[in-house]
């Protein structure tokens, strides 16, 4: 009897299971979003030294290229893939912009902002016309990564390094991204 009982609780509780996750299911259940994943194994290294920004580009593009076929409506790539300031390196954004163009889909890069003296880690969202069309910036810093905690006692000791020159500064007010008709909430490790 209690091998038929346990049976039982089983198979109730995986039909409220079921039942649960097919009442939250999206109204646009059946429309389909295609997106490709572009992870490139680049070292740390290589990916710090300014020189070598074009050419990690390069690489991601020619990743992110060759999803074509597949028909990505949105491509995204890691956070920093862009070491520099989106906006403002317009050789890089030429290449993201050629990019959402060639794949006619949204390409979601991580990169940095800069506003008012401020540098933010952010993710941008380049439309398949090549704009910037949303932009996130990450709310949680990491220390000794994104700002130096106790400036004032460490910085001389760590000055030498060049890493600690500047802290980002964290975006309180968090925004939903949007890629066309998707709303896509933003995280940055």
């Amino acid at each position: 009897y209690l091998i038929g009982f346990v049976a039982v609780i089983m198979i109730l509780c995986y039909s409220y299971g079921i039942d649960v996750l097919n009442k939250g299911r999206d109204p646009n259940k059946g429309r389909e979003i295609k997106i490709a994943l572009i992870q490139p194994n680049i070292d740390q290294m290589v990916k710090l030294n300014p020189r070598s920004l074009y050419e990690m580009l390069d690489l991601l593009g020619m990743m992110s290229k060759s999803t074509h076929s597949f028909k990505p409506s949105i491509i995204i790539w890691p956070e920093t893939a862009v070491t520099t300031f989106v906006e403002k390196d317009f050789a890089a954004l030429s290449k993201l912009k050629e990019v959402a163009d060639y794949n006619n889909c949204y390409l979601i890069t991580g990169g940095f902002h800069e506003e008012k003296g401020k540098i933010f880690n952010s993710l941008f969202v380049i439309s398949p016309g090549g704009l910037i069309v949303s932009r996130y910036d990450k709310e949680h810093l990491m220390p000794f990564g994104e700002y130096l905690p106790f400036r004032n006692i460490l910085f001389p000791f760590l000055r030498h390094t060049k890493f600690f020159d500047e802290d980002e500064t964290p975006n309180n007010n968090p925004v939903i991204m949007r890629a066309g008709d998707n709303k896509i909430g933003g995280l940055i490790c």
